[in-house]
This record gives structure tokens, C-alpha cells and sequence, in this order.
């Protein structure tokens, strides 16, 4: 006999897997005593275990929220002495930059002081050049920090939160938290060109004369001190038709190019290496002297590739001057593992109140489970007793709960079995029988078979409507959901898509096929065409008008019939309907959010605007999109 069968001779001998029984009654290994406790104690760990994980949730975020509130608090204290600091033109003393250095350097030591948290406070420019630090060693120097790279590429100004590790010799690994702040120019003569550029450039170009006349005149009177007597509209008189030569005056190119360049050679570094000829007058004048000759050659189509060219130059300058408003960015690095020391004192604090709460528990649970298990061995030995035989056995328990009312229960019954066990003797073994059949009626329902499609979804809101529809009367409301509803419906139908649901002001529809992704972009697009060209006649009749936000993805779904054996309905369901209703609840009014995966489907081209990808509910990863333009 080999080991292993000795080994299970040894464990039957033991019986631990056998149950013993005695007139057929099991014995008990584990009773309510140790299964009471054990499930007290594993209810309180874990709601112990929830609170603290909650607790420490709260406590970390009300933390961050006082750090973030304070850093926010620090960034607008310092942003304005910071602006001027990093903003060093032609006309800025050393007088000025020591000033507003010594602002930041007090407001950004007082903050340090009262924040042990706190690393480090630097301000970088443009280029990451460390401009300030409270560690005075880092100032001048260029660092390749991810948080100054990320806060530079930002178009607005917000905070930036950035949370990194960094791994110290001989030591655990630290964890930081950097919250940037960019620093923009607000004003001067920068922002006003920048801003007179946006409202008066295009609508020069596309305007008859006289309009462009009066925009050249009120940027002259504005800009005149910086502006030679080249650009004096009454120092060179406007010629009749096609000029016989080019000249600065009534140009509007050559007066934001003067503008431009005047801004750039007053601030130090900004011009990239290669295009200073951009910021000179020669090139202009030789493309509008071309232009020129092509209009008195009568080559029209060559002056306006030539006026795009100007155009596009112009814009591109622009841009970079745009840019140069970006000065720099503010920095608040935090100590994460410090935060988290304070929390973890806090949360043991809590472990310990807990633990003291499941002992007292415990014993309370003990001494109401001793009270439970002793009338409950008193049903135990009376069931035994009737078992036997002794059917005129009562149970007497004078407790007023639930072993009480199932002791009198059992006697009811007992009573019962004794009426029955006399009336037996009365009844045929047949009728007996009889009377013990039970037949089963009921029946099972079958809600119809499901499937597997891969669809392509549209989902399309109208925004506002909820508002709307509470402050106005419901046949109004009606009217105006249908006409809007109904108008979408059509295009759907027409392009032979299926509606799968209507849910309030918005409508769910999908579409099959091969060209799927192209007939599902093209009917948004007929749609949101369709919807401004009712809201233009609406507008036209002081009417309300609504606009809507249209989200579109693909993918595998499970499609068939649903719900109940009196109630059905045919339906799909699937990751694709879900994101594809997150798209158009992330979609602004106006706007046609793509899924990526489902517009690389797509075989025809679309006007689209590239935008980063977004969050949605459900989804742990940003979801990338397309703006799909009308």
C-alpha cells in the first residue's frame, strides 16, 4: 500500500468528511454561534474597510482641492508681476524687472513658508528657462521638465495638474505633484494689434471700398504715432481704378505687416532663425507689384494666387506674433508622499476606533446569539421527542419573537398531524393518493431568438429643449419636437436607415452595410444642414429655434427581442449604441462628433477638424474623435 492511500485511510479514520448522523440526524460542526461571528466580523471589515477607503478619498481630495485653491490663489497673485517680469521689450529698465522680481520672490518665499508641502516655486519662460526659483540654484538654467512642455503648448489660461515619481539613490521612490499656470500678455500694444487684426483683416479684404477706406482710417488715427508718413491716407491720396504704381497708404497688408514687425523688433528673440526677410517690406512690395501687372495684363487669376499668397503670409504672421503673447509659465511642485503621511495617520487613527468597535460588537452579538441558541435547543429536543412518536409533546417557549411565534407554529402543526393521523383511518390508501398528485401548469416562454450585427449609430439631441419645454405650453411643445423630429426622421428614412427608439427630444437610428460609415456621416451632415436652414426661416419669423449635437460610432452589437413574455421589443445592445450616445451628449450644439474607428471606415472625404480626445462616461480612455465640419 503506497503513501498516498495511507494517507486517505488516515483522514476517513478521522471522519472529517464524513458527516455523522444518529436516528438520521446530521451533527453539527460549525453552528450559529461561529457563523454569526464570522459573518459579523467580515461585515464589519468591510464596512470598515469602505469608510476608511472613503474617508481616505475625502480627506485626499479635500486636500488637493486646498492645495489646488491655494495654488490658484498664488497664480493670481504672482501672474500679474510675472506678465511684466517676462515681458522684457525695448523699454523695460532693469529698475522695472528688479520691482516685479522682488513681488514674486516675497509672495512666492511667504507661500513656501506656510505650505511644508512645497518643494519649490519656479517661473520659466518661453524657451524653459528657469526665470525664478525659490531654489536659487536652478535659476538661469534650462531643465527638460514634461510639466513646463505640456503648460507651454496650452492655448487658455487654466491650471495644469501633473502628477510623476521620481526614483532617489538609495531611497524609496518619491511621488510629486506639479500644478503649472501660463503666463500670458493681457496688454499693451500687442494685445490691441492682435485684437483689431481678428476683427478688421478679414472683413477688409472681403469688403467694396468704401468700407475698406473707413477701416484703413480708423487703424491709421489709432496706430499713427507708430506708423510713418508712408501709411497717411491724406498725405497719399487713394488713385482711381488700377494705381499706377504700389504704395503703403490704403493697405491694409502692408499696414498690419508695419504693425507686426514693429511688435516683434521690440521684444527680444522672437523672430525665428531664417525668416527675418518675412518681417521686412521688400517681399510685399514685390508680390503686390506683381499683382499689380497681372491686373494690368488683365491675368486675373494670377493676381488672386498672389493676393492668397499675401493673405496666408500675413495670417502666418500673425500667428507667430500670437504667439509671442505665451511668456512664460508658473510652476507649484508638491511633495506628494508628505500629503500622503498626514492622511495615513488620520486613517490609522480610524483603523484603531474601528477595531475596538467589532471586539464590543462581537461580544454583544455572542451574548444575544447565546439567548437565540438556547430556545433553539429547546425546539431541538422537542422535535426529537415528537420524532419518536410522542406526538402529545407541546413546546413551551415564552420569548415574543420569532423562535416564540415558530413555537407556536409548531404546535399548530402538530396539532394538524394529530387530526391527520386520527382521519387517516378514515380514508382509503386511494383517495389518498389522489388527493397528493400535483399537477404543474405552467407554461415556458420563449422571447425570440437574438443575433450578432455589426452597425453603424446615430444619435442626435436637440439641445435646449428640456428648458423650453417647461416654460411653454405642451401642444407648443409637441408641435415644435415633432417638426424638428420629423425633419430628421425623413433624412434618415431616405438614406433607408432605421430608427430604434425615440427618447424625449432626442432619436436613435443605425444604418447597415457596407458603406455604412459614409451614408451615416453624410445623413448627420444632410441633417445639420437641413436643421439651419429651418432655424434661418424660423429666425426669420421671430420663431424659437433649437440647434442639435449629433454623436456617430460602429461596431458589434446584439440585436433581437427583449423584455417580457407580455411585453417585447426588438432592440440592440451593445458598447457601440452606449458610446455613440456619450459622443452626442459630449457634442456641442452645432457639432458632429465621429468615433476615429468608424470614420477611418469612412472611403469618401470629409471637411473635418481635428480635436483631442475626449472623456466619456463609462470609459476609462479618452475616446478619439472627429469633428466632422458641415
Amino acid at each position: 500500500m503506497n503513501i498516498k492511500k495511507l494517507f486517505f485511510k488516515f483522514l476517513k479514520n478521522l471522519n472529517l468528511f464524513k458527516k455523522k448522523k444518529k436516528n438520521n440526524v446530521r451533527k453539527v460542526y460549525f453552528g450559529l454561534r461561529i457563523r454569526f461571528l464570522g459573518l459579523l466580523c467580515a461585515v464589519m471589515v468591510f464596512i470598515i474597510f469602505i469608510l476608511t477607503f472613503v474617508m481616505y478619498l475625502n480627506q485626499r481630495k479635500t486636500l488637493e482641492n486646498e492645495k489646488n485653491a491655494k495654488a490658484g490663489a498664488l497664480t493670481q497673485i504672482l501672474s500679474g508681476p510675472a506678465e511684466f517680469y517676462l515681458d522684457r521689450d525695448i523699454t523695460t529698465t532693469k529698475e522695472d524687472i528688479r520691482i516685479k522680481y522682488q513681488t514674486i520672490q516675497r509672495e512666492a518665499y511667504n507661500f513656501k513658508k506656510y505650505n511644508e508641502d512645497i518643494v519649490k516655486i519656479m517661473l520659466a519662460d518661453e524657451k524653459e528657462s528657469i526665470r525664478f526659483s525659490t531654489v536659487r540654484s536652478d535659476i538661469n538654467k534650462i531643465f527638460d521638465f514634461a510639466y513646463f512642455k505640456r503648460c507651454l503648448k496650452q492655448k487658455e489660461e487654466k491650471l495644469g495638474f501633473y502628477n510623476f515619481k521620481i526614483k532617489k539613490k538609495g531611497k524609496k521612490t518619491e511621488r510629486y505633484r506639479a500644478i503649472t499656470y501660463p503666463i500670458f500678455l493681457h496688454k499693451g500694444n500687442v494685445v490691441d494689434v492682435l485684437n483689431d487684426f481678428n476683427l478688421y483683416y478679414k472683413k477688409f479684404h472681403k469688403s467694396n471700398r468704401p468700407i475698406k477706406n473707413k477701416i484703413y482710417r480708423k487703424l491709421w488715427w489709432k496706430y499713427k504715432n507708430i506708423l510713418n508718413s508712408d501709411f497717411n491716407p491724406n498725405a497719399n491720396p487713394q488713385s482711381k481704378g488700377i494705381p499706377n504704381e504700389v504704395i503703403k497708404a490704403w493697405d491694409i497688408d502692408f499696414l498690419f505687416l508695419r504693425l507686426f514687425s514693429n511688435i516683434m523688433n521690440n521684444r527680444r528673440g522672437w523672430i525665428k532663425k531664417g525668416e527675418s526677410w518675412m518681417w521686412k517690406h521688400k517681399w510685399l512690395f514685390d508680390l503686390k507689384q506683381k499683382k499689380l501687372n497681372a491686373y494690368i495684363n488683365d491675368k486675373s487669376k494670377e493676381a488672386d494666387q498672389i493676393n492668397d499668397k499675401i493673405i496666408k503670409r500675413i495670417n502666418y504672421l500673425n500667428s507667430q506674433t500670437q504667439d509671442s503673447r505665451l511668456l512664460g509659465a508658473l510652476a507649484i511642485l508638491f511633495n506628494v508622499n508628505k500629503i500622503k503621511t498626514d492622511l495615513n495617520k488620520n486613517i490609522k487613527i480610524v483603523m484603531y476606533i474601528a477595531l475596538i468597535m467589532l471586539l464590543i460588537s462581537a461580544v454583544i452579538i455572542l451574548f444575544v446569539v447565546n439567548f437565540m441558541i438556547k430556545n433553539l435547543k429547546k425546539l431541538e429536543k422537542w422535535g426529537l421527542t415528537v420524532s419518536n412518536g410522542n406526538i402529545d409533546t407541546k413546546i413551551k417557549i415564552e420569548t415574543n419573537d420569532e423562535i416564540g411565534r415558530l413555537s407556536d407554529i409548531f404546535n399548530n402543526m402538530l396539532n394538524d398531524l394529530k387530526t391527520k393521523f386520527h382521519l387517516e383511518k378514515f380514508v382509503s390508501k386511494s383517495t389518498r393518493s389522489m388527493i397528493n398528485k400535483k399537477k404543474d401548469t405552467s407554461t415556458s416562454i420563449k422571447l425570440g431568438r437574438t443575433g450578432k450585427k455589426n452597425l453603424a449609430f446615430i444619435f442626435s439631441d436637440i439641445r435646449g429643449f428640456t428648458a423650453f419645454s417647461e416654460k411653454n405650453e405642451p401642444e407648443t411643445v409637441i408641435e415644435i419636437l415633432n417638426l424638428y423630429l420629423d425633419l430628421q426622421a425623413k433624412i434618415i428614412k431616405s438614406k433607408k436607415g432605421d430608427i430604434d427608439d425615440y427618447v424625449g427630444d432626442e432619436i436613435m437610428a443605425h444604418f447597415g452595410g457596407e458603406q455604412k460609415a459614409d451614408t451615416t456621416i453624410e445623413t448627420a451632415l444632410q441633417i445639420m444642414r437641413e436643421i439651419l436652414k429651418l432655424n434661418d426661416k424660423r429666425k426669420k419669423k421671430n420663431l424659437p429655434f433649437f440647434e442639435i449635437g449629433i454623436g456617430i460610432h460602429g461596431g458589434d452589437v446584439v440585436v433581437g427581442n427583449i423584455g417580457s413574455g407580455f411585453r417585447m421589443d426588438f432592440s440592440c445592445i451593445g458598447d457601440a449604441v452606449n458610446l455613440s450616445s456619450r459622443l452626442c451628449s459630449s457634442a456641442k450644439p452645432g457639432e458632429i462628433l465621429v468615433s476615429l474607428d468608424l470614420f477611418l471606415q469612412a472611403k469618401r472625404k470629409y471637411k473635418i477638424e481635428n480635436i483631442p480626445p475626449i472623456s466619456v462616461k463609462g470609459k476609462s480612455k479618452k475616446i478619439r474623435v472627429i469633428k466632422v465640419l458641415v
